[in-house]
């Protein structure tokens, strides 16, 4: 690994590149933001300077390459002697991670989070945050990797759940125990870092049946259906198990039990199995799922985003596949036209079937900054010629000054006359 991120390195500098934008999103992956920052340059300065900037940039890139040989080489108190010279270059904060990340036994903790506070605003600073935190943590060293998640928190449970257990073994704990079932209740697996904490969560009462009901939907949310069985597992009170049993007598036979007087409107898990059971039938029968689905929108209290994401999901699809009832069913799925790729899919259903009539009121229906873009345009005025008889020139003229496909099209009405 370290081998390949000092060729990556190196590369960047033989293209002679200057970067000047570094300040990017963490979350971002080393690999693509060195990319990226090798590819930036910098803006123009008068002659002079920019040539005693180039002479000094090529002596720094040269003396950079030449320190990433020794780190591969682990020659480490040679490099450090040296990147004072490398003051201001934008790619030094990489290769002095890559110094610490081998000297990490025998720095300071100090030293460690003096450089990730500094560089923070860098990828390069969370990877060193995440195995400094390894570290600290196979040291045992609860006070010290407690200090330095505060500074800079990596993502994952596994970070979190080291630190949970930094506050068990120092006793913070005890008092906090919501923090733990935020971690357990999620839908999916936790790493074995959580182990332990877990089980002393459990040993102090916090995992209780609605917990662990939270934990079985979330699970089915995410498709984790082996977690689900095993949340169930730990579910006790009778309704929870009477719903979890639903979910699994709905995923068996979605065609035979998703109809309304399966479900109740005052249970909010149901809303949860008819979301998941409308997509496992429509992998089998679109057409059904989506009756089934207008039978039971309104019977169950969805929220607004639920019912949005639910008829965008079938909307859709019901569209591309073209059937020939899919004018009606997508017309029922969205009748107020919410959706603007839905309305945009009614358009296509027109278009394929001619219906003329049916695409000049689908288009009326977009947003007016749709409307107006080409491709609307041009449709709009190819239905008005085919109503009319009449030629639509006047339109295709406006339209063919754009340099896009529905321009190129246009400019094609317009040749054929």
């Amino acid at each position: 690994m370290q081998q390949r991120w000092t060729g990556v390195l190196r590369q960047a500098h033989r293209l002679n590149f200057i970067p000047r934008a570094t300040a990017f999103c963490r979350r971002v992956s080393q690999k693509r933001i060195l990319g990226v920052a090798a590819a930036l340059l910098v803006v123009s300065q008068p002659a002079s300077a920019a040539l005693h900037n180039n002479a000094q940039l090529a002596e720094q890139r040269q003396l950079f390459e030449q320190l990433s040989d020794q780190v591969s080489k682990g020659r480490l108190s040679q490099v450090r002697q040296n990147l004072d010279a490398l003051e201001n270059y934008p790619l030094k904060p990489y290769l002095e991670a890559q110094v610490i990340s081998r000297q990490l036994e025998s720095l300071s903790a100090d030293q460690v989070n003096r450089f990730i506070e500094q560089n923070m605003h860098l990828p390069v600073a969370e990877s060193l945050q995440q195995k400094w935190l390894n570290t600290l943590a196979a040291r045992n060293d609860w006070e010290g990797y407690r200090q330095s998640y505060q500074l800079f928190q990596p993502r994952g449970n596994h970070y979190k759940c080291l630190m949970l257990k930094a506050e068990m073994k120092q006793g913070y704990l005890a008092t906090q125990l919501d923090k733990v079932a935020e971690v357990w209740v999620q839908g999916e697996s936790q790493p074995k870092s959580c182990d332990s904490v877990f089980a002393y969560w459990q040993r102090r009462g916090g995992l209780t049946s609605p917990v662990a009901e939270i934990r079985f939907w979330n699970a089915v949310r995410e498709r984790n259906f082996s977690l689900a069985r095993f949340a169930e597992k730990k579910i006790d009170q009778p309704d929870g198990k009477k719903s979890a049993r639903l979910l699994w007598q709905v995923r068996s036979n979605p065609e035979r039990w998703l109809k309304p007087k399966t479900f109740s409107a005052s249970n909010h898990t149901h809303r949860i199995i008819v979301d998941y059971a409308v997509r496992r039938l429509a992998q089998k029968d679109m057409r059904l799922a989506a009756r089934r689905w207008l039978s039971l929108r309104d019977h169950l209290n969805f929220t607004p985003e639920e019912k949005a994401e639910l008829n965008h999901y079938l909307g859709v699809r019901l569209a591309l596949r073209f059937y020939d009832d899919a004018p009606e069913l997508v017309a029922k799925i969205d009748p107020d036209f919410q959706d603007v790729e839905i309305t945009e899919w009614r358009i296509r259903l027109a278009l394929s079937q001619q219906d003329w009539v049916q695409v000049q009121h689908l288009i009326a229906k977009l947003p007016e900054e749709e409307q107006l873009t080409s491709r609307w345009r041009y449709w709009m005025a190819v239905a008005g010629q085919n109503l009319t008889g009449q030629s639509q020139d006047a339109q295709f003229a406006e339209i063919a000054v754009d340099r896009s496909y529905y321009g190129f099209l246009a400019s094609e009405q317009l040749g054929r006359r």
